[in-house]
């Protein structure tokens, strides 16, 4: 091997990290799909033409990782310029750059790996690193909580491709993806083969994309309401009654709904309060009603975010209390150890109970998630048992406006595909949609735009397969797929050429 100076080396550092920024031009709200994962070929081939020590291939994947992540999670910065102007945005690069180092660890462990069990040969470091990256991938995810935002399988959201996590699910996407692209560079014959088979699956995922007509469910009609409140007024006591008349003025107007939505955290109250709420609301929005609350429970010492759902005819009132809560954003890891129970609601939300699907004012069986919840695809799909749509409320004006809240969307309109059921989505700031059971966008308002939409809810169409074999499952048998793979190809006398 021949040993490079310490300039050489920074500057292939300096490439490494080119080709993540690259790579994450394809999400939001870039989404240069077809361009951005030409990176993968890139920085194989840049990376495996020469036989790199495992440590060096490990810092090399590090820097991929970091230059993908820190320009998709950019967004994370937005919330320290939300409140305290004074002193808050000095932390923001010091946060962004803080996960993305972190989250790229895993991707720096792949390329790690796939060095040293490939022993120099590129048909084995490249099948490796598309196992690991693919094993990387489920371990971010799941480790410590998990954080599954920015996957590679999301890149291809406008795309046929897309199509394919409705068999397989996102996981599976990502690993056809680091396969189509990756192994191209191996040699001619892989390229032509990778070619053909990216054709193939995008056949494929035409037909799975038009294969059933869209229906429409039209005893259902909602009203979704995009108030469009900054962040920095939205709980100011002085605005409060201007933005509830706000609230009733968008709701109301034009043609009557059968339900209106309104987006995650709309107001705050103490559960006692609730009944006198009804009352007014029930008067003033004269129909059925779906709502963000921060609700506070001091009996049982518990402070939640909560959709509440009020019957107009019964003033009855269900209520269904976020359970996947944002670490260090809705709480504080740990904070039990040091603060008493009865005084916890000071300094967080409190996790609610693990419910399913609801069945709620003469809608169809809805499954609820509250903002952050909409991410995970393993958690919501086990929860998903035979429901007709997914209801997600969020307030993405913590995120900004430009890449968060669209990123946010799209792994939103994956869901759809993955189940096969439309989704409602209400945000405060944007982007509000109905979104097709195919991942299409049916209706939408913009993000920075006040308004509200009346359309009639999507019917769910047939099963997918992924839903039907369940996430978990799908899981357990990439992981064990991927092993194997690994096995072979490490096995002696396995490829070297």
């Amino acid at each position: 091997m021949v040993f490079e100076t310490k300039k050489k080396k920074k500057s292939k550092y300096f490439i490494f990290f080119i080709f993540g920024c690259w790579l994450a031009l394809g999400n939001a709200p870039f989404s240069f799909s077809y361009f951005a994962l030409l990176a993968l070929p890139a920085v194989a081939f840049f990376w495996a033409r020469h036989p790199y020590s495992p440590l060096d291939s490990g810092l090399f994947g590090g820097f991929f990782g970091i230059g993908y992540f820190l320009v998709t999670l950019i967004w994370l910065a937005e919330p320290f310029f939300v409140g305290d102007k004074k002193y808050l945005p000095i932390l923001a690069p010091f946060a962004v750059l803080v996960v993305s180092v972190y989250l790229s660890i895993f991707w720096g462990i792949a390329f790690y790996l796939a060095s040293y069990f490939g022993g120099g040969a590129r048909p084995k470091i490249i099948l490796n690193l598309i196992m690991f990256l693919t094993l990387s991938e489920l371990a971010r995810s799941f480790l410590l909580g998990g954080f599954p935002w920015g996957l590679v399988s999301y890149i291809s959201i406008d795309t046929p491709l897309s199509q394919i996590a409705s068999l397989f699910g996102p996981y599976f996407l990502s690993f056809i993806t680091y396969f189509l692209y990756f192994s191209m560079i191996i040699s001619k014959s892989w390229m032509i083969g990778s070619i053909l088979a990216n054709f193939s699956l995008y056949l494929l995922g035409s037909f799975l994309y038009f294969q059933t007509p869209l229906k429409t469910n039209d005893t259902n009609v909602i009203r979704l309401v995009q108030p469009n409140i900054k962040q920095s007024e939205k709980w100011d006591k002085e605005k409060a009654e201007e933005f509830y008349r706000l609230y009733v003025e968008l709701g109301t107007q034009g043609e009557k709904a059968d339900v209106i939505i309104l987006p995650e955290t709309v107001t705050a109250i103490q559960s006692t309060d609730i009944p006198d709420l009804i009352k007014k609301i029930s008067k003033d929005f004269n129909t059925n009603l779906i709502f963000g609350a921060r609700r506070l429970d001091i009996d049982n010492l518990g402070l939640y975010n909560s959709i509440l759902f009020v019957d107009q005819s019964t003033s009855k009132v269900s209520i269904y209390d976020k359970y996947y809560l944002v670490p260090f954003g809705e709480y504080l890891p740990l904070i039990n150890w040091f603060v008493p129970k009865q005084d916890l609601y000071k300094y967080g939300f409190s996790k609610g109970s693990k419910i399913g699907e609801i069945k709620v004012l003469n809608l169809p069986t809805l499954l609820p998630a509250i903002c952050y919840e909409i991410i995970f695809s393993v958690k919501i799909g086990q929860r998903f048992k035979d429901a007709g749509w997914i209801l997600n409320l969020t307030n993405d004006a913590w995120f900004g406006n430009f890449s968060g809240p669209q990123q946010h969307f799209i792994q939103a309109r994956m869901r759809s595909i993955e189940l096969g059921v439309p989704l409602v989505r209400v945000a405060n700031t944007g982007i509000t949609a109905v979104i097709n059971s195919n991942g299409s966008v049916k209706n939408s308002m913009p993000l920075d735009k006040r308004g509200a939409l009346t359309v009639s809810l999507p019917a769910r169409e047939s099963r997918t397969l992924y839903s039907f074999v369940g996430p978990l499952n799908w899981i357990i048998l990439l992981t064990a797929f991927s092993l194997v793979s690994l096995l072979v190809i490490n096995r002696k006398n396995a490829i070297s050429s």
